[in-house]
């Protein structure tokens, strides 16, 4: 099966480190540049963020190609009510140390996603259409609540790591988890969360 990957270097490290050598990967640096290479996949796989329908417009041509868009800081809803895109489409969240997790968090219009993600042999939960997703807004939450104990003087990143780590069995502290992730995109995330939600608690502090 041909996957096309579009996006950086993470991104399809990730992609390969989820579905193995069992696929063959074409990694497109942007879809608009490679056309033919999207339309030459089987799965297309697009971790960009951007929010614009307009950049969708080149999956327009794919009828039967599963697409997965990076919907992370946008709903699916409010991306395909702009386009007319005819092929299965769902939505992930692309956010370094997300995609590559045991159970993968998707979300879709339809109820297509479980035939596609069997041939992918992908272990999924279908969550609901919102900005941020589950995990996503979990992990931003705890992130954020990291920097304000740090701000307030109660512990350094270290101990804040570390038991957080022990304490609850966290694969990583919430600043390991920011720098992995990217303090630029944890900001953003919790930006239109917060403006989604109205809710002042997933103000950023950082």
């Amino acid at each position: 099966m041909n996957l096309v990957v579009v996006g950086n270097d993470t991104a399809l490290a990730e992609c390969k480190a989820r579905f193995g050598d069992a696929h063959h990967y074409t990694h497109v640096l942007s879809s608009v540049s490679d056309v033919k290479q999207v339309h030459k996949a089987d799965v297309v796989f697009d971790f960009f963020e951007s929010g614009n329908a307009k950049d969708l417009q080149v999956y327009s041509g794919l009828t039967d190609t599963p697409l997965f868009i990076n919907t992370v800081f946008t709903t699916l809803t409010s991306l395909l009510s702009q386009t007319k895109l005819s092929n299965p489409v769902f939505g992930f969240s692309g956010l370094p140390g997300f995609f590559n997790r045991e159970i993968m968090e998707m979300t879709s219009v339809d109820k297509e996603q479980a035939a596609i993600a069997e041939k992918l042999n992908i272990k999924y939960i279908r969550v609901k259409d919102q900005v941020g997703m589950v995990t996503p807004r979990v992990v931003g939450m705890i992130i954020n609540e990291a920097f304000e104990t740090l701000q307030n003087g109660v512990a350094s990143k270290a101990d804040i790591d570390l038991s957080m780590k022990l304490g609850t069995n966290y694969p990583f502290g919430p600043f390991e988890w920011a720098e992995r992730i990217g303090v630029d995109k944890l900001r953003k995330l919790l930006l239109v969360i917060q403006q989604e939600t109205g809710d002042s608690r997933y103000a950023p502090v950082f």
